[in-house]
């Protein structure tokens, strides 16, 4: 019986994510059913529980395990005793940590509250998106892996999206104080201070498309280079600034394995997935189009952000992250305003097997480091 056991918990932690997809993937076609009003707030309700869970037990798994582990242990050495020199983490990250190790949690107990913080408000945000909030996070798990293994980023991101809901609202005092928050946790979240403004700016599909180009032609010229080196220089009173903007610089592409191939595959991805969604802003009902026109403006700017440092200075493109999370809402009010029954269903297969792709290629980088999925049972 014991031998049985330990063989379905092993095959479970290699199958963990094909079986959520699986499940997610079902449950996303209740967005596309009439009346299913109810079924779709109890699944929603169940898989978020359910994506909280496995994210608190995990043990091991994912990117920087050991160092958060290790930051978390000795807290108290990074904020207030010798190692504070030595403390890289953001101060509203750092005190969340100290927080809770005060309050005498252990790891697995700071995972469940950074996981109720993290997909918990993504999940809230997903809510008040009722028409697309079951496609929204089926493509949230695929996107991200439903931040079961989440990076205070990831953390970060979470706070930026409740923003946004501030900027539909115009409540700007809001919108910039949790932006302020979220940069207390991950500090790439400070050009997300411009999405109040660009939310709402006019625009035309030539304009997105010239945006694009624009940004792709000087990213891979290698303009963001020129600019770095020219603002350390302009910093060079500031040498704190100006080191950290030259460090930067260093880290460039060769610091990251297959960062080429990675780059490749990301473009030839945004090549077919922008143009559709810029290409179907007409097509979109008529009660979705002032979100998703907003959306788009927030997309297409991040993935401007993107095109220009990704080649040059992969580690400042991580300042498009916040604005990337766009995308599965717009693939959510695109399949929703498919009127013609066969053919919203057929688009829906092929975002599920966009959404394969995009799970894979999640994975793939650090594989190692997600496969098997390990838990605090072993």
């Amino acid at each position: 019986m014991d031998e049985t056991i330990i063989q379905v918990r092993t095959l479970l932690h290699r199958m963990i994510y094909c079986i959520l997809f699986v499940l997610l993937a079902s449950f996303a076609v209740l967005d596309l059913v009439k009346d299913a009003d109810w079924p779709k707030t109890w699944v929603f309700g169940v898989s978020v529980v359910s994506l909280v869970f496995i994210s608190g037990i995990r043990w091991d798994t994912g990117p920087d395990w050991q160092s958060y582990f290790d930051f978390y242990r000795d807290i108290v050495l990074y904020a207030k005793g010798p190692w504070r020199a030595a403390n890289f983490m953001e101060p509203g990250y750092t005190s969340l940590n100290l927080l809770i190790h005060g309050l005498g949690f252990s790891y697995t107990g700071f995972l469940i509250v950074l996981a109720v913080i993290t997909i918990g408000l993504k999940a809230g945000v997903f809510y008040r998106h009722r028409d697309i909030m079951v496609i929204c996070l089926f493509l949230y798990f695929c996107y991200y892996l439903g931040d079961i293994a989440s990076v205070r980023q990831f953390t970060a991101v979470s706070i930026t999206l409740l923003a946004t809901m501030f900027i539909i609202n115009r409540k700007p005092l809001w919108f910039v104080l949790l932006v302020l928050v979220a940069c207390s946790i991950h500090i790439s979240s400070v050009l997300f201070l411009g999405a109040y403004w660009i939310y709402y700016r006019p625009h035309s599909r030539t304009l997105l498309f010239l945006v694009l180009i624009f940004a792709f032609i000087l990213g891979i010229t290698h303009v963001a280079d020129y600019v770095v080196s020219l603002g350390a220089k302009l910093l060079s009173g500031s040498s704190d600034v100006a080191a950290k903007l030259m460090t930067y610089q260093k880290q460039g592409v060769e610091s990251t394995p297959n960062y080429y191939f990675s780059f490749l595959l990301g473009t030839l991805k945004r090549i077919i997935v922008l143009p559709l969604f810029i290409l179907a802003i007409n097509f979109i009902k008529e009660k979705y189009k002032s979100r998703y026109t907003g959306y788009l403006n927030l997309l297409v700017f991040g993935n401007a952000v993107y095109f220009l440092f990704a080649l040059s200075i992969p580690v400042i493109q991580r300042l498009s992250v916040p604005f990337l999370i766009f995308e599965i809402f717009l693939w959510g009010y695109l399949l929703v305003s498919i009127s013609d029954i066969k053919l919203r269903y057929a688009s829906y297969l092929l975002v599920v097997l966009f959404g394969a792709f995009r799970l894979y290629s999640f994975i793939s980088p650090y594989k190692e480091f997600y496969i098997p999925f390990k838990t605090i049972f072993g």
